[in-house]
């Protein structure tokens, strides 16, 4: 009981050096870049869904194409306080800035479109730190960790306070609700609650890319065994059908101009950390690769019961994968889906010291986890004693500089122990026993 109370204390001053450094040096440097190049005037705070509120807010009073050149105005208005001038430098680095999102986003969205949008930041800011929390204790649930309360609450502190979450909740980012709807899935699925289980599913399309992968192996695994788990196929079938539908009645073209909004999108995106890191040809091949990994870990467990172990893995193997291979570099956020692999890979600790480059690969993965909060603390130490120091090009950036590599680690020690735990090799069950 002492260890967890110093584990909480521990949690409670990392978290409050990374808030202090993420809210006291991050976003101030980060606006006076934006007040320096003029596109300041607009809603900083809650940025990312501020499209999918006007675009709602615009259905509610008349029906309008959330994807046109006048709706892409009133969002760059709404950002930056005026439409772009692509003829400025500044400017010209950002050819597109409207709605990205599948229109039914914006449906789901309606409740708060009659909402002013200060009123909607006020809302979100306390409903998704709650997703967050939420989605901590579902994965623990899902992945057995028995622990005192007081450990439970130093994960969620650690958890919300992880630079992944502080974007997300800056930007008032879906990925969280994402996040939410896909632990809150797989726990009905345990819990053999299918029809549910689906259905959630089905709302979090609002993010395919999330999804995409995910979604293919709980559709073999239903498939798999189709008279008992064909229920998580009709529930995610049934609400897609719905929301497709009722988005369709109110904007029949919308996915025509949703297609050319992601093109346009993914010109001024970066790519997946694997083509970002490795280059094109080689983060492709790297991603073909760990996906046919996953696919046959996953293959292992297509017949096995949503509670067992095999599933658990394939499972968490499958959104860690994910990170890697579909989102944009940019989307730090979407780094929250490591959360459960992380908590698995914990657990299992034991496995990964049976060969000397695994336990090497593990002490650089966790001392990378770990150095944004370490980082963010010494910032706030050189801002009180040397602030000059702080302010330099690029030092600010310190605390960000192992985003990248994180999610390599992560998925590089989760594959191996993905895929020993699927062979009968005996020294692999042995070192895990011990």
């Amino acid at each position: 009981m002492v260890h967890s109370k110093i584990t909480l204390i521990v949690a409670l001053v990392l978290s409050g050096g990374m808030a202090g450094f993420f809210f006291g040096l991050w976003l101030p440097a980060t606006h006076r870049v934006m007040v320096r190049d003029g596109l300041a005037g607009g809603y900083g705070y809650g940025n990312d869904f501020y499209q999918i509120w006007l675009t709602s807010h615009e259905l509610l009073s008349h029906p309008a194409d959330a994807y046109s050149a006048d709706m892409q105005r009133q969002i760059e208005v709404g950002l930056y306080g005026r439409p772009l001038d692509r003829q400025l430098p500044g400017d010209a680095a950002t050819p597109f800035r409207g709605d990205c999102y599948p229109l039914h986003a914006s449906v789901l969205a309606l409740p708060l479109a009659p909402l002013s949008f200060r009123l909607v930041q006020i809302v979100l800011s306390d409903l998704l730190p709650l997703a967050v929390i939420a989605t901590t204790l579902l994965w623990c649930s899902v992945l057995g960790l028995k622990v005192f309360v007081s450990d439970r609450v130093a994960i969620a502190v650690l958890a919300l306070s992880s630079l992944p979450v502080l974007e997300g909740l800056f930007a008032l980012q879906t990925s969280l609700v994402v996040a939410l709807l896909i632990a809150a899935s797989i726990f009905c699925l345990r819990r053999h609650q299918l029809l549910l289980a689906g259905a959630l599913l089905a709302v979090a399309t609002v993010k395919p890319q999330l999804i995409l992968l995910l979604l293919g192996w709980l559709m073999a695994w239903s498939i798999s065994s189709w008279k008992e788990r064909k229920r998580f196929l009709l529930g995610f079938a049934g609400t897609a059908f719905v929301l497709l539908g009722v988005t369709t009645w109110v904007s029949p073209r919308w996915f025509v101009g949703w297609m050319h909004s992601v093109h346009e999108y993914r010109r001024i995106c970066p790519p997946p950390l694997a083509e970002f890191v490795l280059g094109r040809s080689v983060g492709i091949l790297a991603s073909l690769g760990l996906v046919a990994l996953t696919a046959f870990v996953c293959s292992k467990a297509v017949r096995e019961d949503a509670k067992s172990e095999s599933f658990t893995v394939a499972s968490v193997l499958v959104i860690a994968v994910t990170v890697v291979v579909l989102p944009s570099t940019v989307a730090v956020y979407d780094q929250f889906l490591l959360f459960p692999a992380v908590v698995w890979l914990c657990l299992r600790r034991e496995s990964l010291r049976c060969r000397l480059p695994l336990r090497l690969l593990g002490v650089v993965t966790a001392a990378a986890l770990a150095w944004p909060w370490i980082g963010a603390g010494v910032m706030l130490i050189l801002a009180g004693i040397a602030p000059g120091i702080v302010h330099q090009p690029g030092v600010l950036l310190l605390p960000l500089g192992t985003a990248a590599s994180v999610p390599f680690g992560i998925v590089g020690l989760l594959c191996f122990v993905a895929v020993a735990s699927t062979s009968p090799d005996q020294h692999f069950a042995e070192s895990s026993r011990s």
